[in-house]
């Protein structure tokens, strides 16, 4: 079914210089993406709506852009004739939920990385940043006919850039003295001008000094109040341009290649004159602010020359780089333009496809009252009152988790999370493997105890069995598990009530974005990992493409943009062997996480400053993923996954009575398991460096280990761990260690004072729940992108050991156990102390995040908010109503 254009409104403040800005950008919006635009005019008189109306008359807007002129307000007794133009905006800015600029990424990198970056600015501002410029007028404003004329056919007859053009915009006028300094300079400098003089209905001939128009008749013209300016600039006789700054004639000059003396008169026409002449070399400026002293003749006919003359050509040069640079970001592929199609992709998917969802619904049980134009002021404002005075219920959101505690725990506790800070009731429907699976996932989720507001469904598992072999590895069957459950998710949140706001998947669940588009409501992915992680994965198709035979066949690492390389033997397993399954798992995945309307990433700001960069401002990386990008971490579970109970008690029985950071905790997760070899090394490794051990068992799989077996059996997880332990070991190591069988209380023994030490897998969940309780690892990878994560934790943080290899590739021996043991645990090494001090400080970098003013509590706080204002609307919906969400603030300036 073809939906009618989306429609935006707009809202302009008075003047042209506030309107122009809007309509450009309009147009674009138009052209490229269909959008139909409605720009609202504050005007402060009905003369000036009219002269505004004329002038745009002549612009010949299309159709889809109407313009409504406001009537204009009555504030005589809120001015006087000393009242300033410009209110206050600092603290208003930051209550938009984004913000488009009109610059582009390779004009201020610098700042526009600040303003996504600085941990300051961001708490200032924490909104998305889009710079989506230049933009710029097609066509310049109406003036005179016969000006027109006269200007163009003056120019016609002038050498190529031999002209200098003069204005000062619509707003700039200067004084009577200075006046006749510019035109004695202009006349001195010998040079061809335009100069457009504003006369204010008086003749031009009363304020410039006698003769001058006489002299000048054979190399200059004056033209009274306007010029056609973007046609003037465009012109090739003009080679120059002095103007006010404003940044409209900012771009329209950059746009055209022409080099500037900057003339700022006011508003933020002076940092634009600086940046001009200082940063981007393409202008001059006079000794002091024109609006301090008048610029005398000689200093003018001085800069004329410069500007026109040969000193001038490398001015003239950098400008024309400017202006290509400004074109290719506008251009197909260019970041201004793939910046604005983002936008405009948000808008269509959290409110158009939404308000006509909602349209449809309620469209023929209208009001039988017309909204009239000469009532709706009145009658939005009391309904805008209304519902704000309206106590609505709590919003809600549908989560996804595929198969396995480790899917479903991270959103658990992003669940808590939005719970406690935001109000946000969940469900969240885990996909199944088996009626047993689901059964033992759900004892232990009672066990944790979870407020009534966070509910867990199951849903019924597929009959996979003609998909699968007793060979198929662990990810196809979580992929093909997820597949097979969209069906059942699909009619479980349709049947909810009332509907969810927000779908949220992890990175498993990409498959069920078509039902968060079939709703109408946005689809994020919860990545409970790293940013490094989510970086490689959005990369995983371009690699395929790039990169000719295995992966483990290179020489060099692997290169991921603006990221730091990763050596082969790190990579995801996965991707090891392109002939299998798994591959083609990753290949699914990383070709649809850039789907999803925004990531939220399991990390912190000060964690993966690098990568968090790359992802939103590599000019690689952010087209391949074009998202935004909330790092919200570190997200843990509250409590531990229960146990046996009378395990629990005796494990943290037995740690209250142990010395203050004496005990070594090792656990593989709940999918890890070493081979019989791997498990007798562990144990004399452990035995041999006489440290006090609390240590997790699950059965080995076999001669070689396996890991993470989603849906098949296992084996025997019922028999005693004396079969599998060395001869003894119980007994030689009753004083010192404590083994438990498949499950111990790890968020309770990790926060125990007794700890010291983790010798883990490295899942991001168990990793995280090390860092903020201050204890440091030893790196153990098995299976996923643990690898990835040891090595960070070794050698980017350094609050990990590792193994001399991995530990899939060869059996550690016991001696390298006891040492790595040893290292962490003994209070007189050096190095110990060093790991030690890292953790603490990387403890408290995490907790920081989280608290009050942290990075991460602030993203996502934005997160909540955005839906938030989706729910508000979506209540307006359902009420009749019609509710319009400004999205985006636009600043039609730079972002200095």
């Amino acid at each position: 079914m073809d939906l009618p254009n989306p429609h935006i409104a707009l809202f302009a403040s008075p003047g042209m210089g506030h309107l122009i800005p809007l309509v450009a950008l309009s147009k674009r919006l138009f052209s490229l993406h269909g959008f139909h635009s409605t720009i609202f005019i504050v005007s402060t008189s009905p003369p000036s709506s009219k002269a505004i109306q004329s002038k745009l008359d002549s612009l010949q807007l299309p159709s889809a852009i109407n313009v409504v002129h406001l009537s204009p307000p009555d504030v005589s007794a809120f001015v006087t004739p000393q009242t300033a133009i410009v209110p206050q905006m600092g603290s208003t800015l930051p209550r938009a939920d984004a913000i488009l600029i009109n610059t582009w990424e390779d004009f201020e990198p610098r700042t526009l990385k600040a303003l996504r970056e600085n941990p300051i600015l961001r708490r200032i501002m924490p909104l998305p940043v889009y710079p989506v410029g230049p933009l710029v007028r097609s066509s310049g404003l109406p003036c005179d006919q016969s000006s027109r004329v006269d200007c163009l056919d003056w120019l016609d007859e002038q050498p190529v850039e031999s002209v200098i053009y003069v204005s000062f915009g619509s707003g700039g006028t200067l004084s009577e003295e200075q006046l006749t300094e510019l035109a004695l300079g202009l006349e001195m400098s010998g040079s061809r001008f335009l100069w457009v003089v504003r006369d204010e209905g008086v003749g031009m001939s009363k304020y410039l000094p006698d003769g001058f128009l006489t002299r000048t008749r054979e190399v200059g013209l004056v033209v009274p109040m306007w010029a056609p300016q973007v046609e003037v600039l465009r012109h090739p006789s003009v080679g120059g341009f002095i103007s006010h700054c404003g940044w409209n004639s900012t771009l329209e000059s950059m746009m055209n290649g022409v080099p500037m003396i900057t003339w700022p008169l006011y508003a933020e026409q002076r940092m634009n004159a600086a940046m001009l002449a200082e940063d981007v070399g393409v202008g001059l400026r006079t000794k002091e602010l024109p609006t301090k002293k008048v610029v005398g003749m000689e200093e003018i006919e001085k800069l004329v020359r410069f500007v026109m003359g040969k000193e001038g050509e490398g001015m003239r040069k950098r400008i024309k780089e400017v202006k290509e640079s400004g074109l290719r970001a506008v251009g197909e592929g260019g970041s201004s333009r793939d910046w604005l199609s983002h936008v405009a992709q948000e808008w269509k998917k959290i409110g158009y496809n939404k308000a006509n969802a909602m349209k449809r619904s309620w469209e023929g049980d209208k009001d039988e009252t017309e909204f009239s134009p000469a009532i709706s002021q009145s009658h939005a404002i009391k309904r805008k009152a209304q519902q704000a005075a309206m106590e609505l219920p709590n919003p809600h959101i549908a989560l996804f988790a595929s198969p396995g505690m480790g899917h479903l725990i991270p959103l658990v506790a992003l669940s808590e999370r939005l719970l406690s800070l935001h109000g946000f009731h969940s469900t969240i429907f885990v996909a199944s493997t088996s009626a047993p699976s689901s059964k033992a996932i759900q004892s232990k989720l009672d066990s944790l105890q979870l407020p009534s507001a966070i509910n867990v469904i199951h849903l019924s598992p597929p009959d996979i069995s003609a998909l699968v072999t007793a060979q198929t590895a662990a990810v196809p069957r979580i992929h093909i598990t997820v597949r097979e459950s969209i069906s059942a998710l699909r009619a479980a949140i349709t049947a909810m009530s009332p509907q969810p706001i927000v779908l949220v998947v992890e990175t498993f669940g990409t498959a069920a974005f078509s039902i968060a588009e079939e709703l109408g409501i946005p689809k994020y992915v919860y990545i409970p990992s790293t940013a490094a992680y989510s970086a490689l994965m959005v990369c995983v198709p371009t690699l395929h493409n790039e990169i000719k035979g295995e992966y483990v066949d290179m020489q060099e690492p692997v290169r991921i943009p603006g990221c730091k390389p990763i050596r082969v033997e790190d990579l995801v397993e996965s991707m090891m062997d392109r002939k299998i399954e798994q591959y083609d798992c990753c290949l699914y995945m990383g070709s649809t996480l850039p789907l999803a309307d925004a990531l939220l990433i399991n990390t912190w700001e000060d964690l993966e400053p690098t990568t968090l960069k790359a992802l939103r401002e590599d000019p690689i990386l952010s087209r391949i993923i074009p998202l935004p990008v909330y790092p919200v971490g570190p997200l843990v579970i509250s409590s531990g996954l229960p146990c046996d109970q009378s395990s629990r008690v005796d494990c943290l029985d037995w740690l209250d009575k142990q010395p203050v950071e004496s005990v070594i905790y090792v656990s593989f997760g709940s999918g890890g398991t070493l081979s019989e070899e791997q498990l007798t090394e562990l144990a004399m490794g452990l035995e041999m460096s006489g440290s006090r051990f609390l240590w997790v068992v699950r059965p080995p799989a076999g001669k070689d280990g396996a890991f993470f077996n989603v849906g098949r059996s296992g084996g025997d997880e019922g028999v005693g761990m004396s079969k599998y332990l060395p001869d003894g070991f119980l007994t030689r190591t009753r004083e010192v260690g404590l083994v438990v069988p498949m499950w111990a209380p790890q968020v309770e023994v990790l926060s125990h004072p007794s700890i010291g030490g983790f010798l883990s897998h490295c899942g991001w969940s168990s990793t995280l729940e090390s860092i903020v309780n201050g204890v440091p690892m030893i790196a153990w990878p098995l299976y996923a992108e643990q690898r990835m994560n040891a090595a960070m934790l070794e050698e980017e943080v350094g609050v990990g050991v590792r193994t001399k290899e991995l530990p899939t590739k060869r059996v550690v021996g016991r001696e390298e156990i006891e040492k790595l043991v040893r290292f962490v645990m003994e209070k007189e090494g050096e190095g110990e102390a060093v790991l030690r001090r890292k953790m603490k400080e990387l403890k408290e970098s995490g907790l920081r995040a989280v608290g009050e003013g942290g990075s991460s509590r602030d993203w996502l706080s934005h997160v909540a908010q955005q839906w938030k204002i989706g729910y508000a609307k979506a209540k307006a919906g359902e009420r009749g109503e019609s509710f319009t969400i400004f999205w985006s603030l636009i600043l039609p300036l730079s972002c200095v």
